[in-house]
């Protein structure tokens, strides 16, 4: 009888199950995988300077508006918060140098307002993000040799438009040429600015009365202890050290009931109050200009209460515009200037509004205007309800007010009045 042979594993078994191999195979792919992970999460030089890509995520992580994890949350837990700066440095210690200098500088202008009490969300909030804002893009951080740039330019434009261009308006736009040194100062100034004690009784009457006409109220810090950043001095027209800050605001629908519109250093503020936006065309030199009436009182000058006006008078059968009815508005300018027409004959109504006087007739008052004139026949009719609500109205819709074809506006050549700067 004849030894049987032991066959071997492979005879003996048989090939792998097709299910097995798969599995052994995945298996495989999987182990390789996570070792290639973790190799890449080894901190070393080569991956430090590959990472920054993580770091500038998370520092605009920390910069949305999405709720953040409590650990790094503002509010009741801030004695025990680290700041971003100090997280940056824990989770990335390989960082050095110009790498960490680089997430370090983005973090200044994403977190500007930590530290402040009233304005806790920043110029960035009410601007629409760090780079898409008025102050933000042409009051931070900008070069003195810019600044000088802009000075020169500004000059060499009112040399060009001299017949276009108003004198004090030009004057009044060149004074905005200014910066702050950092987004973080400027939250720091703007702050100060908002809860200086002479600024707080005015901005919160202003808030709290909305049924005002008043759409925008100008703060100024007089003196802010320190260097504010560089602006224009309005008498050498060469750049200077700023002490001051201005602060201009407008009605809006958000939870505090106003914006910021612009801010930025001046040289030399006013004290708070003696300082107002122009309305309509209406410059701020001019604006602060008292007319003596009756010899008693003093008044400020009537203000133009539209954005724009038709060219022509009106053709309508009654009121003071009658008689220059279908005639445009250079053309009464040029009669008053000449005399072929007489300042008596042209009077012009206007309103009381919170101590300011707005003009009822606007086409007759800016009549004057071109013609280098004031009017001498002025009339009061502030109690006259129909005439004091369409003046209220014109002033509510002079910020969204389009201009139909045949209209001009009251500043000429210039932009709309309620665009600051």
């Amino acid at each position: 009888m004849s030894r049987t042979e032991i066959p071997s594993y492979s005879e003996k078994s048989g090939p792998l199950p097709l299910e097995r191999r798969r599995a052994m195979t995945l298996w495989f792919l999987v182990t390789v995988l996570v070792c290639a992970v973790c190799m890449a999460l080894q901190p070393s030089s080569t991956f430090a300077a590959s990472g920054q890509w993580a770091g500038l995520h998370y520092v605009a992580q920390a910069s949305d508006g999405k709720p953040r994890p409590r650990d790094s949350s503002r509010g009741k837990a801030k004695g025990k918060e680290k700041s971003i700066v100090e997280r940056v440095r824990r989770d990335f210690p390989t960082w050095r140098g110009q790498e960490l200098n680089k997430v370090l500088r983005e973090v200044s202008r994403r977190d500007p307002a930590r530290g402040n009490k009233f304005l806790k969300e920043g110029l960035s909030a009410h601007e629409g993000g760090t780079h898409d804002g008025h102050t933000i893009r042409r009051h931070v951080a900008v070069s003195a040799k810019h600044l000088e740039a802009r000075i020169e330019h500004e000059k060499q434009r009112s040399a060009d438009r001299k017949q276009q261009t108003r004198k004090d308006h030009t004057d009044l736009k060149m004074e905005h040429i200014s910066s702050f040194k950092s987004l973080k100062e400027a939250n720091r100034l703007v702050e100060k600015t908002l809860t200086d004690p002479q600024n707080q009784g005015r901005l919160k009457n202003w808030a709290k009365d909305k049924s005002s006409s008043k759409q925008f109220l100008e703060l100024t810090l007089k003196d802010a202890g320190s260097i504010t950043g560089l602006a224009m001095d309005p008498k050498s027209k060469k750049l200077a050290e700023a002490q001051g800050v201005r602060v201009v605001l407008r009605r809006s629908n958000g939870k505090r009931g106003w914006s910021i519109v612009t801010a930025h250093p001046v040289v030399k503020a006013e004290a708070p109050g003696h300082e107002k936006v122009a309305v309509s065309g209406q410059s701020k030199h001019k604006e602060n200009r008292l007319t003596k009436d009756d010899g008693a009182t003093t008044k400020k000058e009537i203000q133009l209460a539209q954005k724009g006006v038709d060219r022509t008078f009106t053709t309508r059968k009654k009121g003071s515009d009658f008689k220059y009815a279908g005639k445009t508005i250079t053309e009464v300018a040029e009669g008053l200037r000449t005399g072929r027409i007489s300042p008596k004959e042209i009077p012009v109504e206007f309103v009381v509004i919170e101590g300011e006087r707005y003009a009822v007739n606007n086409r007759s008052l800016l009549a004057f205007r071109r013609a280098g004139m004031q009017p001498t026949k002025v009339i009061d009719v502030t109690a006259d309800p129909i005439k004091m609500k369409r003046v209220k109205e014109r002033l509510r819709e002079m910020d969204e007010l389009r201009l139909p074809r045949d209209a001009t506006r009251i500043r000429k050549g210039e932009p709309n009045a309620s665009r600051i700067d």
